[in-house]
């Protein structure tokens, strides 16, 4: 979200000034509510689906309302990591940018609407069965194991970040790209459509109250310090929206989008984003090769949200039955079924919409 959807914002916010805005409200209300999600969870040793029960009777609900949201936002990303997984095989086998999945002219196809919903397309139908699969392997190892991979993920993913954003400065149009956009609008304080949009943004960019912070701080230790995780948290959380702002107003500079109005409002913002990427690294030299390596990296994003989660609903059956342990491969097997069939629904051509 932060890497696809949050620069346009900025952009259509008053640049700099809505980021300041941003990093404001990321200090007073991303600091304080992770850090209330971990303290509930690792002073409980409680899933998300069980501690509000225990805390108080009338919440009992809000338990597998979590659970339930935590499912359906587990079927979007897996989607969402299926058109990813497509266009970056569509990248490397074509070696061209502007033919993908993600490209306007594809995603503006007169077919690609609900009006003509379509069947299946089988490759897509592949992918989505391939990263299930591969999502199981990484689950079935345990906590432990997720925490691993979760491990390497994170360093690769900023070193993936610094090295796409260095290279799109250092591209035609890249530096004069982050320095028009970032022109500061300060009358953006004022209003408060903005302020309430960058509220949004903060808790929908750090996963705030889906369960997935308090279901992993449910594994710590009872005298882990959750404050420096905090801190850590909001401090790599704003670098990585920096990265991504300079990432994408770079792209768009070297895309040769010289205004707001050159980017369209009719169309989903994340694919937008990912749309107008593709432009500015088709005017780079090898910009396939980025291309790729941008979809790796949301390949890897996306695979430690989907890892969050299905650990709210699996830790929450634990729970509520503490006996289905051993069971507890069987169970993932059983919901990413049940995900991967509510996500093939997104496989026909007017799945985007």
């Amino acid at each position: 979200h932060s890497l696809l959807s949050l620069p346009l914002i900025v952009l259509r916010h008053g640049g700099l000034a809505f980021l300041l805005l941003y990093g404001l409200l990321l200090v007073t209300i991303g600091c304080p509510l992770p850090l209330l999600e971990m303290f509930l969870g690792q002073y409980s040793s409680m899933s998300s689906g069980t501690i509000f029960h225990h805390l108080c009777p009338l919440l009992t609900g809000l338990g597998p309302a979590l659970c339930i949201h935590a499912g359906a936002r587990a079927v979007l990303q897996l989607a969402t990591l299926m058109w990813t997984a497509q266009g970056m095989y569509r990248v490397f086998l074509q070696m061209e940018v502007k033919k993908t999945i993600f490209s306007q002219e594809h995603f503006n196809e007169e077919h690609f609407s609900l009006a003509n919903v379509g069947s299946m397309d089988m490759q897509l139908v592949l992918i989505l069965g391939i990263i299930a699969a591969v999502t199981f392997l990484f689950i079935i190892g345990g906590i432990r194991f997720v925490g691993n991979i979760c491990k390497f993920c994170a360093p690769a993913c900023f070193l993936l970040m610094v090295t796409l954003t260095i290279r799109t400065c250092l591209a035609h149009g890249g530096s004069l790209g982050v320095s028009s956009f970032l022109s500061p609008d300060w009358s953006v304080f004022t209003q408060p459509t903005a302020w309430v949009e960058a509220c949004c943004h903060v808790i929908f960019s750090l996963n705030l109250g889906v369960g997935g912070v308090s279901t992993y701080a449910s594994y710590n230790n009872y005298h882990y310090n959750i404050v420096r995780d905090c801190l850590i948290i909001i401090i790599a959380h704003l670098l990585w929206v920096l990265q991504s702002v300079v990432l994408t107003f770079s792209l768009l500079g070297a895309a040769h989008v010289n205004t707001v109005s050159d980017i369209s409002h009719t169309q989903p913002i994340g694919m937008l984003g990912l749309a107008h990427m593709e432009l500015g690294l088709a005017e780079i030299e090898f910009g396939w090769l980025w291309m790729g390596l941008l979809f790796i990296l949301l390949l890897m994003v996306g695979l430690s949200s989907m890892f969050g989660f299905l650990q709210v609903i699996i830790t929450s059956i634990i729970y509520v039955r503490p006996h289905y342990r051993p069971f507890i491969p069987v169970i993932s097997l059983l919901l990413l079924c049940v995900i991967f069939l509510l996500s093939l629904l997104l496989t026909i051509p007017g799945g985007f919409h």
